[in-house]
């Protein structure tokens, strides 16, 4: 954050961002009182203040700059753009689920996991988490590190967030692969989904199933897979796959 125009962004006792305006004493780190804040008789002023994160000059980036992108996958698809300290930065709706998803419950500036565990909470997603029984995310970054611990935190997010019986499942992927994902208008984990369909079936035209749930297109893939062994089983689409399983079409919503 930074001190701007008399204005700063500070973070709150529930670790969320607010903006107020400022004071020219203010010195990153400073510990100041929130205005609206309650402060309670015998307990530290702390308590209902505010820590100033005035980040002068070159050091606004710290909060500022995106620093991972984290995907969430059911049929609504989100992505979530994350700082420095795994703070949700923006949220991105890819189809129109995912748009009512982010419209339920706003998940800025929570860290990676709470959003997760929000987003995946929602009595939006219950019906969708119902049908598809499967739940994928994707971690992206350019720090290793960072995508590791990021992996394990949004894996913890999601099995603590749904029933045992739903599939839960974590990649960790470079840009590259959220770029070609981003030029078929969805999602890095919904992508490599679409990718894991098409090794099963080559004729299979991709584009046809960008608009189905993940629990869908694992099954569509699960067909080809047997149909392949010779076991009889047809490779006809999963219930609605080619014709509209799901009815979100392929966009993307800032949030």
């Amino acid at each position: 954050m930074e001190l701007k125009d008399g204005r700063a962004v500070v973070l709150d006792g529930s670790g969320g961002f607010r903006e107020v305006s400022a004071r020219t004493e203010w010195r990153a780190g400073d510990v100041v009182p929130l205005p609206g804040a309650r402060t309670r008789p015998g307990r530290w002023a702390g308590l209902a203040a505010c820590l100033v994160l005035l980040l002068l000059g070159g050091c606004g980036w710290l909060w500022l700059s995106p620093a991972a992108l984290v995907s969430l996958d059911v049929n609504p698809s989100v992505e979530l753009t994350l700082n420095r300290f795994d703070r949700v930065l923006s949220a991105r709706a890819m189809n129109d689920e995912g748009l009512g998803l982010l419209d339920a419950g706003g998940v800025k500036g929570m860290t990676a996991d709470a959003a997760v565990s929000t987003l995946l909470g929602s009595g939006y997603l219950e019906p969708y988490l119902e049908r598809e029984n499967a739940v994928t995310l994707t971690v992206q970054s350019g720090n290793a590190a960072t995508e590791t611990r990021l992996l394990v935190l949004v894996d913890s997010a999601a099995g603590a967030s749904v029933d045992a019986g739903t599939r839960v499942s974590c990649h960790g992927v470079d840009r590259s692969v959220v770029e070609a994902a981003h030029g078929h208008g969805v999602t890095a984990g919904k992508y490599l989904a679409l990718m894991e369909l098409q090794e099963a079936d080559p004729e299979i035209d991709i584009s046809e199933y960008a608009h189905c749930g993940i629990g869908e297109i694992e099954e569509q893939t699960e067909r080809c897979h047997t149909a392949e062994s010779g076991t009889g089983v047809s490779d006809a689409p999963a219930d609605g796959a080619s014709a509209g399983c799901g009815q979100g079409g392929r966009h993307g919503h800032g949030h």
